[in-house]
């Protein structure tokens, strides 16, 4: 009867009658022997594929093993519609394995998948869905479970943008298929012992989530020697040739020798390591004696935290789910920008508790004094600074820093002689921010600690134009810029910093205008190019894209700033950094503790700013290390 709707009014027709007719029989029967002799039966079993919560699962069963044990019948249609076939094949192991299907079969279903894709447009998508099945289908932690979550993983990096949009899954949200592997992978790791991967596998999902469209960025980012471990790497050869071979004999016999490898892998005990792994992208390689590197990576119900030192590794979860999460900074940064009391702010003690608590007995006291931190989804978003645990900041206790993307900006020494260029315009835009009447106290203030120590050229109203600032940015080591930013939301890097002409230049313009200089600081409004926006997919944040350019640290703001407060917050920022000498992280955060504690005050000394709002929302990303060397002591010439 469906053939017949089907010639007569159309496939589409076809399709709803017998979805009706699957309706109205309450899930008991459908007609399978069809596929074998009429003409629309590829159609049929993609949609009954698709519409497998219609049917019963015994039946999904059986029409899977009916087209993947008759290859005639498989490839028969597989030449003609390939890669919508087999989206719908690996979509229906996913919905069928803990049911019926035992792994060997789903090992030789997804190896007969994989030797059947084609077309290059598609093919990464479809290989790493073809993996899920597998891990999935092993025993969670298991040897298998984890190297085909590797695969699967390494499919991802590899993948290239113009396949990103054939699979939604594919996305970094918490309900979707790739952070369900993420998190089932670094689980599977932590509870092995296997710490030194799982932080692998961490920087993986952050890379991945902070360039989803860079293919090159992000396939250099990780070699795969790196990500397999071991006897690992014998396993996963096998895979890369069932990659290529286009014989089912031979696909099976690669999978085959694959699990050998690893059954081999178990018995000697090769497969695990807690050796430091030197992956590009990872900070854990260069920290300093008093630093630990914080990994954090947000899943549906938990948060795993992945904490180096020099000296040890270790783990940690917190049972809170990334929708939890996301209300609490939502709500936190909002209540902090209202300037609410602290005791109103119930959420910035709960996010301590959360990501802080769960680590600070394992952080040895007195010899843990900064932390680098490498956070995914919405906490990129939240300003670690303010987090409370009832008596102090955070930002009290630790010197904070946020990690890059790779390691090109922690690797880089600075340079000698330092030289600074700082610039300023206090001019508004009519119906948008009126003037600054601080931006001349803030250059003032930095000119003064620098004296004596380098080179500064500065420039304030009205020399303030983009030919004098695109020289300054040529030369400099340290670039400082003062001012209003116009934000851009929904591109960051397109935000506008106002100049004294009557014009502006955009964020990106200046980043990547800039010569590589060791530090950037970008004193105005929403720098830090966050605004309101928590969604975990969204653009590369912006003080990321400004390291990624060359720049090997950059300051920057979360929200609207306090003019004044800039004011006296930047200059007492140099005086720890240029007279000092002390690291760019210890420098920021001495600064913002003599505001939190009432030292910093406005001119007038009727206001203090010891409320977060003043003091949490700058921020240091990159490299962390002090500028000043006994030889940048002799002060430069300005140019």
């Amino acid at each position: 009867e469906s053939d017949r709707v089907a010639e007569s009014k159309g496939f589409e027709k076809a399709l709803n009658f017998l979805e009706n007719e699957l309706a109205r029989q309450e899930r008991k029967f459908w007609p399978l022997m069809f596929l074998y002799k009429r003409q629309f039966w590829h159609q049929y079993a993609v949609f009954l594929l698709r519409k497998g919560q219609l049917v019963q699962r015994d039946d999904t069963v059986t029409l899977l093993k009916l087209i993947f044990e008759n290859r005639d019948l498989f490839k028969a249609f597989a030449p003609a519609h390939p890669n919508s076939f087999f989206w719908e094949l690996v979509n229906a192991l996913d919905y069928s394995i803990r049911v019926k299907f035992e792994p060997a079969s789903i090992q030789r279903y997804a190896s007969i998948a994989l030797s059947e894709i084609g077309g290059p447009r598609g093919a990464e998508a479809l290989r790493w869905r073809a993996m899920l099945p597998m891990v999935f289908s092993f025993p969670k932690g298991s040897a298998e479970s984890i190297l085909f979550g590797k695969l699967a993983i390494d499919e991802v990096i590899a993948m290239t943008s113009s396949v990103k949009d054939a699979d939604n899954s594919l996305g970094t949200t918490e309900e979707g298929f790739l952070a369900a592997l993420f998190n089932d992978v670094v689980g599977s790791l932590v509870h092995a012992g296997r710490l030194a991967e799982a932080a692998l596998i961490m920087s993986c999902r952050r890379q991945n989530e902070l360039l989803p469209n860079v293919y090159e960025a992000r396939s250099s980012l990780l070699q795969k020697s790196d990500l397999f471990v071991g006897a690992e790497r014998e396993a996963a050869k096998s895979y890369y040739a069932t990659r290529t071979a286009k014989n089912p004999a031979d696909v099976e016999a690669s999978f085959l020798e694959m699990r050998r490898a690893l059954v081999a892998s178990i018995d000697t005990g090769s497969r695990t390591t807690n050796e430091p792994l030197l992956v590009l992208g990872s900070a854990a390689a260069h920290l300093a004696d008093d630093q630990a590197l914080l990994h954090f990576m947000p899943s549906r119900d938990r948060v795993v935290i992945s904490a180096h030192t020099r000296q040890s590794q270790f783990a940690a979860f917190s049972e809170i789910s990334a929708t939890s999460l996301n209300h609490l900074i939502f709500f936190a940064r909002q209540k902090v920008r209202a300037l609410m009391p602290i005791d109103d702010i119930g959420e910035l003690r709960t996010l301590y508790d959360c990501l802080i608590r769960p680590v600070l007995k394992e952080l040895s006291p007195g010899e843990i004094s900064r932390l680098m931190l490498a956070p995914s989804g919405a906490l990129d978003h939240l300003p670690f600074s303010m987090l409370y645990d009832g008596t102090q900041w955070l930002a009290q206790q630790y010197a904070l820093a946020r990690a890059p993307v790779g390691g090109e900006a922690l690797r880089a020494r600075p340079r000698s002689p330092v030289s600074a260029f700082v610039g300023g315009c206090s001019r508004g835009e009519p119906g948008v921010c009126p003037p600054l009447k601080h931006v001349g106290t803030e250059i003032e203030g930095i000119e003064v600690a620098a004296q004596g120590e380098i080179g500064i050229d500065s420039v304030v109203d009205p020399g303030f134009t983009w030919s004098r600032l695109r020289s300054g940015l040529s030369r400099a080591s340290v670039v400082h810029l003062a001012g209003h930013c116009i934000v851009d939301p929904a591109t960051p890097r397109n935000s506008r910093l106002l100049l004294s002409d009557g014009r502006s230049v955009k964020l990106e313009q200046i980043a990547l205008s800039a010569n590589r200089p060791d530090l950037v600081v970008l004193s105005a409004c929403e720098t830090g190019g966050v605004g309101s926006a928590l969604a975990p997919e969204s653009q590369l944040p912006f003080d990321r894209f400004f390291v990624e350019s060359g720049a090997h640290s950059l300051i920057c703001t979360a929200w609207p700033v306090n003019d004044a407060a800039q004011a006296a917050l930047m200059p007492r920022f140099y005086v720890h950094l240029l007279r000092d000498g002390l690291p760019k992280d210890v420098s920021l955060a001495l600064a913002q503790r003599a505001m939190m504690n009432g030292e910093l005050r406005d001119v007038e000394r009727t206001h203090n700013w010891k409320h977060p709002y003043y003091w949490a929302g700058v921020s240091l990303t990159g490299n962390c290390a002090s500028l000043m060397t006994a030889g940048d002591r002799a002060p430069l010439n300005a140019a």
